[in-house]
C-alpha cells in the first residue's frame, strides 16, 4: 500500500500536467462552442442565441475542471496531501459545477434532463431537503477512513467517486442555478434556508476533525511528506479549506438571496 503511493512521486513534469485531461478539457470546450455558437445549433429545433456571458461561464467551468483534475494539484490530491484532495473537491463541487450549469442554455440541456423530470419518482427525490441530505450523506460516506483509503489505492474507484460527487453537486445546485424552467429555482427566501441547511450539515464532522490531535486517515502516515506539512497539519489545513471553501460561497449566495428577498435599500 505505502509503496504504491510512494512510487507515484516519480513522475515527469509532463505527466504531472495530465495531457489526457487537457485534451478532454479542450474537446469539451470545442464541442460546447460547436453546439451553442456554431453549426451544431441546427441539431436543436428550439436553439436560440446564447449570450456571451453564458458561454464565458461555461468555459470558466472547463478551466476549473482542468485545474482540479489536470494540474499538479490533481497529483498531490491523488497521492500525497489531504489538503490538496479537499481543495480539489471544493473546486469540483462549489466552483466548477455551478459555472458549468449556468453556462448551459435550456434548449441544450433539456433533452438530457426531461426523461428524469418525467420519471414518476422525481418529485419525491427532488425536494430540497432530500437533495441536501443525499449530497451530505454520500459525501461523508466517501470520507470514512476505509472508503477513503480505497479511493487512494484504486484510481478507478477515485474516478467513480468524483463522478458521483459531480452528479450529486448538479443535484444539489439545481434549486439555485437551474437553467430549465421545468426545474424551478427556489424563491429567494427559500434559497436562504436551503443554503443554510445544506452548508451546515457537515459542520459537526469538520469541527470534530479540525481539533483532533490524531490523524483521521492513517494511510497518510505511509506516504512521503511534501511541502513541509506533517500529517496532522495537512489534515487540519484540508478541513480549513473545506470549511472556508463551502461557507464563503454559500454565505455569499445566501446574502444575495436575502437581499433580493428583503428588497429594502439600506440608504434613503
Amino acid at each position: 500500500m505505502a509503496s504504491d503511493l510512494a512510487n507515484a512521486v516519480h513522475v515527469s513534469s509532463w505527466q504531472a500536467w495530465h495531457p489526457f485531461v487537457l485534451a478532454a478539457s479542450v474537446a469539451l470546450a470545442v464541442a460546447y462552442l460547436f453546439l451553442v455558437a456554431g453549426p451544431g445549433r441546427r441539431f436543436f429545433s428550439a436553439a436560440a442565441a446564447v449570450q456571451p456571458l453564458r458561454m464565458i461561464r461555461f468555459l470558466i467551468g472547463v478551466c476549473v475542471f482542468y485545474t482540479a483534475f489536470g494540474s499538479p494539484l490533481a497529483h498531490l490530491a491523488d497521492h500525497f496531501l489531504f489538503s490538496a484532495y479537499m481543495l480539489q473537491n471544493i473546486l469540483e463541487i462549489i466552483v466548477m459545477t455551478p459555472f458549468l450549469l449556468t453556462g448551459l442554455p435550456d434548449w441544450l440541456i433539456r433533452p438530457v434532463l426531461l426523461p428524469l423530470i418525467h420519471w414518476r419518482g422525481y418529485k419525491s427525490i427532488a425536494k430540497p431537503i432530500v437533495r441536501a441530505l443525499t449530497f451530505n450523506v454520500v459525501f461523508v460516506f466517501f470520507h470514512l477512513p476505509p472508503v477513503f483509503t480505497e479511493t487512494l489505492l484504486h484510481p478507478w474507484f477515485h474516478a467513480v467517486e468524483h463522478i458521483v460527487f459531480f452528479l450529486l453537486a448538479v443535484f444539489l445546485w439545481m434549486p439555485i442555478v437551474s437553467p430549465l424552467p421545468e426545474i424551478q429555482r427556489l424563491r429567494a427566501a427559500a434559497q436562504v434556508v436551503y443554503i443554510f441547511f445544506a452548508g451546515n450539515l457537515l459542520m459537526p464532522l469538520i469541527i470534530l476533525l479540525l481539533f483532533t490531535q490524531t490523524p483521521f486517515y492513517p494511510i497518510y502516515l505511509h506516504v512521503p511528506r511534501v511541502l513541509g506539512l506533517s500529517v496532522l497539519a495537512d489534515q487540519q489545513l484540508g478541513l480549513l479549506v473545506m470549511l472556508v471553501g463551502m461557507l464563503v460561497p454559500f454565505f455569499g449566495i445566501g446574502v444575495y438571496a436575502y437581499a433580493r428577498y428583503d428588497n429594502v435599500s439600506f440608504y434613503q
